[in-house]
């Protein structure tokens, strides 16, 4: 027992929720296809990926503390309003992990290190305030490229062979965008007509740039079907998003942030050779993270 009388199990699982545990499977997948991209594994390696989800988490833990006002009127049920976890001491656990991502980062060496510090100051920056603007879903995306250049830049790749890598960079940064955009209008009473089909459409470019760009054949076929599975999961908001209730709006929100492993299987798969079989099985981290996130909020 803690001294608020709660038991420590339950504690833990108040600042798993805060940090939305189940979408941390989500953050590692991408510096892992950056780097398998560029130039393929290295021990190193093994550090952002430890850096990626700890920036990860910490960007998560910020976004909640900083958002404590708002939460208390559409998310009470959440740690920091509900009262269980203080908005100073979600700060204080924020910044500790963006610090020890960051760290992390240096672990694959400098030019790592210098895009784990641009990706911590990104997404503190996006949680700070820049969400609340038009440039917010783009912040976020860029998060997300970051995260994949990250990979490539611990691998040690040259510039002239990182062309892959910064495919997927934008192939995810631009999935990301879109589901970022549709989330904000999760409770938006007005017709959206373009927004709900933007993840269906990145995720089909994504597919695209995977069966074109393939290092070879098998690589292209498993990459676009990890792709289409993502496609797959975007088309029921896409179709049915202005009819939805709030409740089934983060429901699909969910899945679609749930998707992003299966669009960083794709580009691992693209890498060819062996990542194949590791762009399959990162593929079965999609479900798992479903499984995983029932009793969290995704959104």
């Amino acid at each position: 027992m803690n001294s608020d009388g709660r038991p420590a199990r339950a504690r833990l699982r108040d600042w798993l929720e805060l940090a939305r545990a189940p979408t941390w499977l989500t953050a590692p997948g991408d510096p892992l296809a950056g780097a398998l991209l560029a130039a393929g594994f290295r021990l190193r390696v093994g550090a952002v990926l430890a850096a990626s989800t700890l920036i990860y988490a910490g960007g998560m833990a910020l976004n909640d503390a900083l958002d404590a006002g708002e939460d208390r009127r559409e998310r009470p049920e959440r740690p920091i309003p509900s009262g269980r976890i203080s908005a100073k001491h979600a700060r204080a656990a924020a910044v500790a992990l963006l610090l020890l991502g960051v760290a992390f980062a240096f672990v694959g060496g400098a030019r790592a290190g210098g895009v784990g510090i641009a990706l911590a100051g990104a997404a503190a920056a996006y949680d700070a305030g820049l969400r609340r603007g038009g440039a917010g879903p783009w912040v976020m995306g860029a998060c997300r490229g970051l995260n994949v250049v990250l990979g490539a830049a611990a691998s040690g790749a040259v510039l002239e062979n990182a062309g892959p890598a910064l495919w997927a960079a934008a192939g995810i940064a631009l999935y990301t965008a879109a589901v970022t955009a549709l989330a904000r209008a999760e409770t938006a009473e007005r017709r959206l007509a373009v927004r709900p089909w933007a993840p269906f459409a990145a995720a089909g470019l994504a597919a695209t740039a995977v069966g074109v760009f393939g290092s070879d054949a098998m690589g292209r076929r498993v990459g676009a079907a990890a792709a289409l599975w993502a496609v797959a999961r975007a088309l029921p908001p896409a179709q049915g998003w202005n009819a939805a209730s709030v409740e089934r709006r983060r429901k699909w929100i969910g899945s679609l942030v749930g998707a992003m492993p299966l669009l960083q299987a794709a580009f691992i798969a693209a890498a060819g050779g062996a990542a194949v079989a590791v762009g399959a099985a990162w593929a079965l981290l999609a479900p798992l993270q479903r499984r995983i996130a029932r009793g969290f909020s995704a959104s």
